[in-house]
C-alpha cells in the first residue's frame, strides 16, 4: 500500500492505521507480507499514529521521490492511498 505527496496531520487516515492493525493482529501471514510504502513529506503527527497502531514494522518511509520513481512506485503498488 502506497501513498505519493504530501501527507500532513490534517489528513492523518486514523480508521485506516485502526483498521490496518486489527488485520496484522488477526492475521500473522497479513502482517508478514503487508507494506505501507510513503513517499513524500510526512508529518511527525501521521508518524506518531502509525506508531501508536504499532505499524512500524510495517512502514517504508522512501522521502523525496523523483517524478520517475513515483510513477514506477504507483505503478507496482497493489493499493494507493489517496486522501
Amino acid at each position: 500500500m502506497s501513498h505519493v505527496g504530501t501527507l500532513l496531520s490534517d489528513r492523518n487516515p486514523q480508521v485506516l492505521w485502526e483498521v490496518l492493525a486489527e488485520l496484522c493482529s488477526e492475521s500473522t501471514d497479513f502482517k508478514a507480507a503487508f507494506k505501507l510504502q510513503l513517499a513524500g513529506n510526512v508529518s511527525s503527527e501521521i508518524l506518531d499514529s502509525i506508531h501508536r497502531y504499532d505499524l512500524d514494522s510495517n512502514l517504508n518511509l522512501l522521502g523525496y521521490l523523483s517524478h520517475k520513481d513515483a510513477v514506477d512506485l504507483m505503478f507496482h503498488s497493489q493499493c494507493f492511498i489517496t486522501y
